[in-house]
């Protein structure tokens, strides 16, 4: 009975965790590639970023 009731709370625990809400989450703080690379300066600035990346 005590295993019955310990799988059926587990079951519940996946279901309830398993939702849109909970596995989408939106990035905050961080610059994508949809919201950058719009002028001149952000362009060169990733180029920078990816050259000190490739010749550390």
């Amino acid at each position: 009975m005590k295993k019955i009731s310990i799988l059926i709370l587990l079951a519940l625990v996946v279901v309830a965790s398993c939702t849109k809400d909970f596995l989408q989450t939106d990035p905050k703080g961080l610059v994508l590639e949809t919201n950058y690379y719009r002028t001149r300066d952000e362009v060169f600035a990733g180029l920078r970023r990816w050259r000190q990346y490739l010749f550390q």
